[in-house]
């Protein structure tokens, strides 16, 4: 698979939180166009919006996605755009430190608030669990913990904690003390297990979901029985100019749907909008790195792990 890297040239000052927001992201009146958020996007999504961009995009983005390869989405011939002259101008994400320069704490929280102080579970493909012989539903294991802003140590609400298996995704949000309790059932655990932090539905009282780092963790078959006190990274944002550069030539990833392995080929026709076996349409994806593919397939896969679900 060939891949890209996004490079950060050129740093300026504009503040998101001046701009005046739209469904794509929020217009900039400096330089009187819209600011693309990138920073809920997929590398594929990514991809797709700079090809289709031609060269001329401002996007916004965290600086955790300037480390993760972006997979090469050819062009319809009849544009013939290379990738190593796309350029844009993007707001930018960086590591959150202990100064009192937190522009994200500037702005109110804006999200949907889940008014309860229970921990909230959604069981993904419980219809398939029912359906299982070797399922008993009964028989559990309970991760429980908590999850803080490493800043503040104050506690976040709604943040998503989600357990992957090559055919499950178990989810479930963290009440407003911060206290979450996920149900896996035993039958889906083994020595590494896969958990994933978000915080897309977050509730904070001083910063925005996109300011967190999405942290993806291995659990042993002990660990996942412990209370875990997570700590919550931050991302703040910089302005500056982003292009495509070329990355390293990698595997493919392995990608599955709903359980089932599917072609990469057919999922990279289904990114570009082609007719294929496979598609996208109401689907939600995940990517995994090399190490947690591994945890989750079971086997190696260095050009990482695509898992696709229906959307929620």
């Amino acid at each position: 698979m060939k891949t890209k890297k996004l490079k950060l040239d050129n740093p300026c000052g504009e503040n998101w939180y001046d701009m005046e927001s739209n469904e794509k992201g929020a217009f900039c009146n400096s330089c009187a166009k819209t600011v693309i958020d990138f920073t809920q996007l997929s590398p594929h999504e990514i991809s797709e919006q700079m090809k289709n961009s031609k060269g001329n995009i401002c996007a916004r983005i965290k600086s955790s996605q300037l480390q993760i390869p972006i997979p090469e989405i050819q062009a319809e011939q009849k544009f013939n755009i290379p990738y190593s002259n796309v350029a844009a101008g993007i707001m930018i994400a960086g590591s959150l430190t202990m100064g009192p320069e937190l522009r994200a704490m500037e702005s109110p929280v804006q999200t949907e608030i889940r008014p309860n102080s229970e921990p909230i579970l959604l069981e993904e493909n419980k219809l398939k669990i029912q359906q299982s012989p070797k399922s008993v539903l009964d028989e559990y294991v309970i991760l429980k913990g908590q999850v803080l802003n490493s800043y503040d140590q104050q506690a976040i609400e709604n943040a998503k904690i989600s357990f992957f298996s090559i055919d499950q995704r178990i989810t479930c949000y963290s009440n407003k003390d911060g206290y979450y309790s996920l149900k896996i059932p035993k039958e889906l655990i083994d020595n590494d297990n896969v958990i994933r932090i978000s915080f897309e539905d977050m509730v904070h009282k001083t910063i925005n979901p996109e300011s967190f780092v999405t942290k993806d963790l291995i659990y042993s078959k002990t660990e996942i029985n412990e209370f875990h006190k997570f700590q919550a990274f931050g991302e703040y944002f910089i302005d500056g100019n982003l292009r495509l550069v070329e990355g390293k030539e990698t595997p493919d990833p392995i990608v599955f749907n709903d359980g089932k392995e599917i072609k990469y080929k057919n999922f990279q026709k289904a990114l570009n909008g082609k007719r294929s076996k496979f598609s996208l349409k109401n689907k939600e994806t995940y990517y995994f790195h090399a190490e947690m593919a591994e945890a989750i397939y079971g086997k190696a896969a260095p050009g990482g792990l695509i898992l696709v679900f229906d959307k929620l």
